[in-house]
């Protein structure tokens, strides 16, 4: 091979490699980059979500606080954890604590605040706030279902086990 192709062949390997270190660099160097811009996309998307959901928690929690200042709900509270004894109709004192609470849970706050408030006890208490219905375009308030029966709710053993404290359940049927 004479001299003047061996100059072009060492150049030309040593242009190719020269590109190809360049290349991996660049690569390296864009994936990093990108890389990292993800990373950052994807904390603030978390950041986002997360102060979201603090904030529906603290409005949980302000509607939870205050139904339990109200002396008035709290009374009635009171009065439906009562136990009334089996086949008795429930006394006058208990039916007007039961609509005194669903009449509470009706108020502008709550209503403005909240999709739905639902209040129930070990006693098969039962009582939501009014929220209007989807598709019904009257301005007709609905309240739960009449024939809604406790054990159906799928997230009651999390609302137990919760002892009091707020209580995030997954997408459900809505009775």
């Amino acid at each position: 091979m004479k001299f003047r192709s061996r100059m072009i062949l060492a150049y030309a390997t040593v242009a190719l490699l020269a590109s190809l270190v360049l290349g991996v660099i660049v690569g390296r160097t864009s994936f990093q980059y990108e890389s990292r811009s993800q990373k950052s996309n994807l904390q603030l998307s978390a950041r986002s979500c997360v102060a979201q959901m603090e904030e529906n928690l603290k409005r949980m929690d302000a509607i939870m606080n205050y139904i339990l200042s109200d002396a008035t709900l709290l009374d009635s509270i009171t009065l439906l954890r009562l136990k009334q004894p089996e086949g008795e109709s429930p006394s006058r004192f208990v039916r007007e604590a039961g609509d005194t609470l669903q009449i509470g849970l009706s108020t502008v706050y709550i209503m403005r605040n909240s999709y739905r408030t639902v209040f129930f006890n070990q006693n098969s208490f039962l009582a939501s706030s009014a929220v209007y219905a989807l598709n019904d375009y009257s301005g007709v308030n609905q309240r739960l279902n009449a024939d809604f029966s406790l054990e159906d709710i799928p997230y009651l053993e999390p609302v137990i086990r919760a002892d009091g404290r707020s209580v995030i359940v997954p997408r459900h049927i809505d009775p």
